[in-house]
């Protein structure tokens, strides 16, 4: 009819209008501008785009089949037509392998992000080594005063050592009587004493005094040495303390920084999944049109073949998975500083 409907039963006139259509569908959807269907452009693909490629499977399935049967003759405009198409699915497939680069660069990106929260801090770096070589000059400090403990324990002991053993070389006992007679044999006894014990005095005397005097020197060098230390541990514990609240903030900045970095993940995973997802049916459709084109190309007597491979062909886009990272283990470790100054454990 004028209307270009059919008239019923006309089963050929059916297929010519569906042919029609089809062509129509299959130009309009070949219409998408390349750049369009490649990720780097500024014009994106255009909403429901994987449907587009669904249907325009679908078109190129049925116009297939009729080529197939007999029922459809391609023109030479037509042909060029199919082969801009082929030349769209091409790049449109390899586009989809820099896409899954560049997703699974911000899949390494994030991981990367949550990783760098345990990166050391310069800061805190900085005031353990200067706590470290405090600890150590403290440490030596309170070694060498330990030495010098031992040498005034031993000057002392010996000085009184001395003392103990030096027995003065005179009894008195015999004058210790009231009615003692001083005789003549008494008064020599007690002149030989006298004699006696100057000379011990004056040997004692000698001995004594040196010995005093090294117990003296002893006792000063450890005095020196333990007011030293004394000053040595106080800028020690005055650093630890700034390592200890150093140690602390950084635990507080990491645990926000992992916060951060894995809500950050959550969502960069959410979005690739969903593009991932996409771009697999994307893939998998330009190899269903391209295999169709192949089947529309081929000499008549390998079109039936072809055209029932194309009905079990398998699209592997194994290729196109991204890898997803577990978000990787932290801790902020501040066991170097669980203990300090005037702590328990420190004091004990």
């Amino acid at each position: 009819d004028g209307d270009g409907s059919c008239p019923p039963g006309a089963d050929d006139c059916i297929a010519g209008n569906t042919l029609l259509a089809m062509k129509a569908n299959v130009q309009k959807v070949s219409g998408i501008q390349l750049e369009s269907l490649v990720r780097g452009s500024t014009a994106k693909a255009p909403a429901g785009g994987g449907n587009r490629l669904v249907n325009m499977a679908s078109f190129l399935q049925q116009l297939a089949v009729n080529v197939v049967n007999g029922k459809e003759k391609l023109t030479e405009t037509e042909h060029e037509l199919l082969k801009t198409i082929r030349d769209e699915m091409k790049i449109l497939r390899d586009a989809t392998a820099t896409d899954h680069k560049e997703d699974q660069h911000e899949i390494d990106r994030v991981r990367d992000h949550i990783l760098a929260c345990s990166e050391p801090n310069p800061k805190t770096e900085h005031v353990a080594n200067m706590t470290a070589q405090a600890e150590a000059t403290h440490a030596a400090c309170r070694a060498q005063q330990g030495e010098l403990a031992a040498s005034k324990k031993q000057a002392c002991g010996l000085m009184e050592m001395e003392i103990e053993t030096h027995v003065v070389p005179y009894d008195s006992s015999e004058l210790a009587s009231d009615d003692s007679a001083l005789t003549k044999e008494l008064a020599d006894k007690l002149l030989g004493d006298m004699h006696r014990c100057l000379q011990w005095a004056h040997g004692a005397n000698a001995s004594l005094v040196e010995s005093h005097a090294k117990c003296d020197t002893a006792v000063e060098a450890f005095e020196e040495q333990k007011k030293l230390c004394n000053d040595s541990q106080a800028e020690f514990e005055v650093l630890f303390c700034d390592y200890h609240q150093t140690v602390l903030g950084g635990c507080e900045s990491f645990e926000e920084c992992r916060t951060t970095t894995i809500d950050e993940r959550e969502k960069v995973h959410s979005e690739v999944q969903v593009t991932e997802k996409g771009r697999k049916a994307e893939f998998k459709a330009a190899s269903d049109i391209t295999c169709l084109l192949d089947v529309i190309e081929a000499k008549p007597a390998e079109q039936p073949a072809k055209l029932k491979e194309c009905g079990n062909l398998a699209v592997d886009t194994s290729a196109l998975d991204i890898m997803y990272h577990e978000v990787p283990e932290g801790k902020c470790d501040f066991s170097a500083v669980a203990t300090y100054p005037c702590d328990g454990d420190w004091l004990g």
